[in-house]
């Protein structure tokens, strides 16, 4: 298959996988108050969606890097696994999830700065994605 167009069903079946965690959710989540309702739902979907699709990204790029590793090992694939492990950390404990399922049900912050570090997080793995298959 064409680079790109690996790439682009990647990107495609990760964000399909983290629309369905977003609804999931949202449906798990308790809303702590009436009056915000509208902008902690959407402030959550974005911020699920963001460290989901960011977290199947760096599954896939770990993958990817532990594959090369086993043909060539070096040290700069060495590197290259271990940065992609601690965005992988990163991505899983970003996640809204991992408080809900270890039982804390206390909220989370809002506004933009609570996805915003998630999206830049995203665009840098889509890079190095796309540079893997180079």
């Amino acid at each position: 298959m064409d680079k790109k167009k690996k790439l682009a069903v990647i990107l495609g079946i990760s964000g399909v996988i983290s629309l369905l965690l977003t609804f999931l959710f949202l449906r798990v989540v308790p809303v702590p108050t009436r009056s915000h309702r509208e902008y902690l739902d959407m402030f959550l979907s974005i911020k699920v969606f963001i460290s989901s699709f960011t977290l199947i990204l760096l599954a896939v790029l770990l993958w990817n890097y532990i594959s090369i590793y086993r043909e060539m090992p070096n040290r700069f694939t060495l590197s290259l696994i271990i940065v992609s492990l601690a965005l992988l950390l990163y991505a899983v404990f970003s996640n809204p999830f991992v408080p809900l399922l270890l039982g804390f049900r206390h909220g989370v912050g809002l506004g933009p700065f609570t996805f915003l570090p998630d999206l830049f997080a995203a665009t840098a793995v889509i890079v190095l994605l796309y540079q893997s298959y180079e």
